[in-house]
């Protein structure tokens, strides 16, 4: 349930944002000559956009064995300064990376926490695949 309120609101409020010159104008085409049938497609063209959004920022949680700590914390960072993230938290077991160009109701930070024998990591479904298939973390 919860992920599906999550999807739902990164939907509705991207889409609210994408289309809402497109609703302006289908309200003013009644008294210009603008044909309605424009609008409607660019109002579909961002309910399109906002689905391919909603979809790419699910949450995903990634467990992963860990056997050299140092080593994870290094490649962990340098992997998500190469994509972009900025260090936000940093403590011995938990580090928090934030998207500087991303919107926070976006739900595009990382959370990583860091156990003795694993790290779970959650964040974008897109970010979480590729860290997990690009580089050997363990």
């Amino acid at each position: 349930m919860k992920k599906a309120c999550s999807f739902l609101k990164i939907f509705l409020s991207v889409f609210s944002l994408s289309s809402s010159p497109f609703f302006a104008l289908l309200i003013v085409s009644n008294f210009s000559g603008v044909p309605k049938s424009y609008n409607s497609l660019f109002i579909g063209l961002a309910a399109l956009y906002s689905l391919i959004t909603a979809y790419n920022t699910r949450r995903s949680t990634v467990i992963l064995p860990l056997n050299n700590y140092s080593r994870f914390i290094h490649e962990i960072r340098r992997q998500l300064n190469n994509m972009g993230y900025q260090s936000i938290l940093c403590h011995d077991f938990e580090m928090k990376f934030m998207h500087p160009y991303k919107f926070s109701y976006y739900a595009s930070d990382i959370i990583v926490k860091i156990s003795y024998d694993r790290a779970i990591i959650t964040g974008p479904k897109k970010t979480i695949k590729y860290l997990n298939t690009g580089v050997n973390m363990t």
